[in-house]
């Protein structure tokens, strides 16, 4: 039989197609382009705060931010919070703790440098189980931001959102990984300040077919971690579906991509001063570079396609922010599809989705142009029930697991 060079070079061509667009940058839109070179960030001073009546204020922990305080009276406090760096998103994160020597009513005001009154104030008594200030005690408009608790000699946690550090993520991989034999927890590269960048997937990858996860970008954005949190929960469930769906298909997850900006209490960015999600296009930062020759490294392998990248986020509402153009997707349309398998699973849901620019320096555009994924950002509102966050990550997962198993053939 004669031996023809064509298909070897064919191959040879496209293997090295592929290698030049993973070393050199996508294409990108000039207008979307951000500077994510280092910058200076405020560091914090961790400190107890004690005041002569008895009360006491704390940041010296995991995801604190109070940047200052003053006593204006007897029972009430004015708290500073500044951010990291600017100029930033308005996204204002506090975290603190608070006692007194005896019980006492306070009242809190918020004043905030370079940002505007965001997040419903909560509190709880263990860091863990957390509910709202009730409405007649909170109040905040245009002039300003107060509300009062009652504190005692037992310390009460104080914060914009669920406290869920960098701690939360190792445990819960590590759970995850000690309850299913078939998971496993890595670390791929650290932070800036060397906080370990995590990494879950199956135990002896075989698959060719993959999907891809990543959460905590933003470090304030607590809604959408507990969104991936189900959702990741769903795929490696013990359902039928969740089984059938791993023995066609593999999944990796980066659960918290910004450790450092999340202990540290940040608005936004990095420890670096920059925002991750615009990133996706140079790599500076440590974090985003390290995901990205983790999944190089991975898609090099002959025949291997990701053909769902999802980012777990949160804002005012919930929504999901489409790529306008997915033509290159191995499953063009495969969002839209997963949002209405959603709907079908949850009385009265109508998914807010929003097609956008596919060529900034996003994960989202990044997921789409050097993977060919489908992509979605997947925003959570900051007041969604929780239970409903959880319903929602979950139908979603389900929804995505149907449609692969039907589109893509074994």
């Amino acid at each position: 039989m004669k031996f023809s060079p064509v298909p070897i070079f064919i191959g040879f061509l496209a293997w090295f197609s592929f290698y030049c667009h993973a070393q050199f940058n996508l294409p990108l839109d000039s207008s979307a382009f951000v500077d994510t070179h280092t910058k200076p960030v405020v560091f914090q001073k961790k400190q107890t705060f004690a005041f002569p009546n008895g009360v006491g204020f704390s940041n010296d922990f995991p995801s604190a931010r109070l940047n200052g305080i003053a006593q204006d009276n007897e029972t009430t406090f004015t708290i500073l919070i500044r951010p990291e760096n600017s100029p930033i998103n308005d996204s204002p994160w506090y975290a603190f703790k608070v006692w007194a020597g005896e019980d006492i009513m306070i009242r809190i005001n918020l004043i905030y440098e370079h940002g505007n009154h965001r997040y419903w104030p909560k509190v709880s008594e263990n860091g863990s189980d957390w509910r709202k200030i009730p409405r007649e005690d909170y109040h905040s408009d245009a002039l300003g931001t107060s509300f009062q608790i009652e504190v005692s000699a037992d310390t009460l946690w104080v914060a914009a959102q669920e406290i869920l550090p960098f701690q939360d993520a190792s445990d819960w991989s590590d759970k995850l990984a000690g309850a299913r034999n078939y998971v496993t927890k890595k670390i791929v590269g650290q932070s800036a300040l060397g906080r370990p960048i995590i990494k879950l997937e199956e135990n002896a990858p075989v698959n060719q077919n993959k999907i891809l996860v990543i959460s905590r970008q933003h470090p304030p954005e607590v809604t959408g971690y507990m969104a991936m949190k189900s959702f990741v929960e769903t795929i490696w469930g013990q359902s039928d579906l969740a089984k059938e769906f791993r023995r066609r298909f593999d999944m990796i997850v980066y659960p918290m991509v910004n450790p450092d900006g999340v202990d540290m209490g940040h608005w936004r960015h990095n420890a670096g001063g920059v925002d991750l999600n615009r990133d996706w296009h140079f790599y500076r930062q440590p974090e985003v570079r390290a995901i990205f020759e983790d999944i190089t490294r991975i898609v090099r392998k002959r025949g291997t396609k990701i053909y769902f990248g999802g980012d777990f986020h949160s804002t005012w509402s919930d929504l999901f922010y489409l790529n306008e153009q997915d033509t290159l997707a191995y499953i063009p349309g495969l969002i839209p599809e997963v949002l209405e398998g959603m709907a079908l699973q949850i009385p009265d849901f109508e998914p807010d989705d929003r097609p956008g620019g596919y060529l900034s320096p996003t994960s989202k555009s990044w997921f789409y142009n050097y993977l060919h994924a489908a992509a979605v950002t997947y925003e959570v509102g900051d007041s969604t029930d929780r239970e409903v966050i959880r319903e929602r990550g979950k139908a979603a997962a389900v929804s995505l697991m149907k449609i692969l198993l039907e589109r893509v053939k074994k």
